[in-house]
């Protein structure tokens, strides 16, 4: 993730990174560097296609069931809940906001009133301390984290 801010001081810039972002560009910037700092990030670690089985320590999701799967234990999971945990694998460690969630899981483009990313990932959560796991960690006022260790 890429932070793109008007505040540019050294304690907004460590703040940026620390709440999740792997780099910070504060404006005025040219395109050309937003450009070069994009291309970098891209190149450190290939996203897994979408269809593609995802594992996160010993959290396995299979696309073809529908499934996630834990040392053996396998939850089925419906189409929100599966797209939902795929999100967060494929940004393991990293803070994953509602605003995020909303817009690559449900495809929404603004905010709605609604608490159906809190009703998901309590859902997701249940299916998760079925299969003897509780990895995704609520961070207050800025989102969620999938812990990889917690899958380890």
């Amino acid at each position: 993730m890429l932070v793109l801010s008007a505040l540019g001081s050294l304690a907004d810039r460590i703040e940026g990174l620390e709440a999740g972002g792997d780099d910070y560009l504060a404006k005025p910037f040219a395109m050309e560097e937003l450009l070069a700092r994009l291309n970098a990030i891209t190149r450190r670690r290939p996203v897994p296609a979408e269809g593609a089985s995802l594992a996160v320590g010993r959290l396995v999701l299979d696309p073809s069931r529908h499934s996630a799967a834990f040392d053996g234990c396998q939850a089925l999971l419906n189409r929100k809940l599966y797209s939902l945990l795929a999100h967060m694998m494929r940004h393991a460690d990293k803070v994953v906001t509602r605003d995020m969630l909303l817009e690559h899981v449900w495809g929404y483009a603004f905010a709605p009133t609604t608490n159906i990313v809190e009703s998901n990932m309590s859902r997701l959560r249940t299916r998760l301390l079925d299969l003897g796991i509780d990895p995704i960690e609520t961070q207050r006022g800025h989102g969620y984290v999938l812990r990889s260790a917690a899958c380890a």
